[in-house]
């Protein structure tokens, strides 16, 4: 199935724990991606998850892109839950391939085309200017009220294993 999932609409009642989502319409769930589907049916059907609610694609965080204007970041999932410490902790997490968290280089054996490689530029400048003013979003909501707020970009190589590790219940 791997590879195959592309974009879609969950319906949270279809899961065990539709009442985690907390988003506008539990009918229309939008992933953009596999790693998304994953990632969001976690919450759904997983028992010894500690989730309190979490949306998709509702939380809004301004920042001024490379044109100099004022846009709207739509993040992939807001995730509130209890850590082992009993803090509320909110997430503000973001899923993106590997390939878009890091500068795009070009190589002497590369046959990326200029015109590739500049695409790729304007988009991590782009991912850069969102994810700075969403961990600035975050550090100000932490220091203005009594949870935790944290941003966390996530690619394919631990989208399944760092962040559902972290929320799951305490096993005392």
């Amino acid at each position: 199935m791997k590879g195959q999932l592309k974009q879609g609409i969950l319906k949270a009642d279809n899961f065990k724990y539709p009442e985690r989502y907390i988003g506008k319409d539990r009918d229309k769930i939008v992933y953009r991606s596999s790693w998304e589907y994953s990632f969001m049916t976690q919450f759904l059907d997983s028992p010894s998850i500690n989730v309190e609610g979490w949306n998709s694609e509702e939380f809004i965080v301004h920042y001024r892109s490379v044109d100099g204007r004022m846009h709207r970041y739509f993040l992939d999932f807001y995730v509130k839950f209890k850590a082992h410490n009993g803090e509320t902790w909110n997430l503000l997490i973001e899923i993106k391939p590997y390939n878009q968290t890091i500068r795009p280089k070009m190589s002497a054996k590369s046959s990326k085309t200029r015109k590739t490689l500049n695409s790729e530029v304007e988009t991590y400048k782009i991912n850069q200017l969102k994810w700075q003013s969403a961990r600035q979003l975050c550090k100000q909501k932490t220091m203005n009220s009594n949870e935790k707020w944290f941003f966390w970009v996530l690619h394919e190589h631990h989208i399944n294993f760092v962040p559902m590790r972290l929320l799951k219940k305490n096993s005392k």
